[in-house]
Formats: C-alpha cells, sequence, structure tokens
C-alpha cells in the first residue's frame, strides 16, 4: 500500500489527475525516500488507530457503492464517512491504474462501471441517479440514530457549474436519510 501511494509520483504519468506521460528523472534513491517517508507515515498512524479501535474489529470490502451490501451483508453502522465521485471531474480507472495494478487489481472493468466519469461526459442525471442508489445504499446501512459525513465538491457539465452538494442533498432527502447540516 505504501508503494502504491507513490507510484504515480516515481513514475512518467503527470499527476494523481492527469493522464499524460512527463519527462521525469526519479532516481532510486528518491523512490526508497519517498517510500520510507510514506511507510514512516503509516506506523505513526498505528498506534493511535489501536486506541481509537478500543478492540474492535475492523472489516474491508471493495464493491460498487451503489451495491455494497450485496458484498457486505447487512451492516449496522453507526457512521458513515465517504467523499463520492465528483460530476464529469475525474477516471479513476485511469488516473490510478499503475497503483491499482501494483496492487493485484485489474482497473478495466472499473472504466465501465465508474460513477461520474470525465471521459463518458454524462448528464448530471445518470450521476444523480448512480449517487441515489449509493446513498440508499448507505442509509440501509446506518443503525437508527446513525450519521453519514460527505464531503463532496462541485462538478462542471456542459460548460456550466453542477451544484452536487445542493444535489446530494435532495438525492438524500429521497433515500430517506435525513439532512442536518452542511458547509
Amino acid at each position: 500500500v505504501a508503494f502504491s501511494s507513490i507510484i504515480v509520483g516515481a513514475s512518467r504519468q503527470e499527476s494523481e489527475t492527469r493522464y499524460r506521460r512527463v519527462d521525469r528523472e526519479t532516481t532510486p534513491a528518491e523512490v526508497v525516500t519517498r517510500f520510507q517517508k510514506k511507510v514512516d507515515a503509516g506506523l505513526r498512524m498505528l498506534a493511535p488507530l489501536e486506541l481509537a479501535a478500543s478492540g474492535r474489529r475492523a472489516r474491508v470490502f471493495t464493491a460498487d457503492a451503489r451495491t455494497f451490501t450485496e458484498t457486505t451483508g447487512p451492516l449496522n453502522a453507526a457512521l458513515a464517512v465517504f467523499s463520492p465521485p465528483y460530476p464529469n471531474a475525474f477516471d479513476y480507472h485511469l488516473y490510478h491504474r499503475f497503483p491499482m495494478f501494483w496492487l493485484g487489481m485489474d482497473p478495466r472493468p472499473i472504466k465501465h462501471d465508474e460513477i461520474g466519469a470525465h471521459l463518458r461526459y454524462e448528464p448530471s442525471s445518470v450521476w444523480e441517479a448512480d449517487m441515489k442508489a449509493a446513498l440508499d445504499q448507505v442509509a440501509q446501512s446506518l443503525r437508527p440514530g446513525g450519521h453519514a459525513v460527505c464531503v463532496v465538491g462541485d462538478g462542471i457539465i456542459d460548460g456550466e457549474v453542477f451544484a452536487s452538494a445542493d444535489a446530494l442533498w435532495s438525492v438524500a432527502e429521497s433515500v430517506d436519510l435525513e439532512p442536518v447540516w452542511r458547509v
């Protein structure tokens, strides 16, 4: 995981948000230094994470946000924290293909199922339908009194700013999530 997080910066890919080849000279020593910093940062996080977990077990799943309960089964979560894909902003399969390959994942199937993919340039109604399915899964997974925290940014669709937070607020209400506060 530590290596997968530095692979783009050590490759000829321009950045994590742009899939373009650039000429970059990265020495093996620089790669090792970046890797060591990531490992050190991860190790520094372990003690506070263990303390916060207080003996609780964590389960990790890889699943489509629109259907994740098919993979996870019933959940009874007190808190869901997530950042959905912004509409027409990012192509995760493309920009993260090297880390995914390193982690033994195949980014190609994701290409056709991505929410908000820039290369497909779908209308906002498609993004909203996908987010409705995803938020419905979140609503089903929360215990009574549970909370969801979402960080979302605007998108640009047909040259116009799409207020993702406004759309998400409306979608949340349609799946029986009660919006409480936003900033």
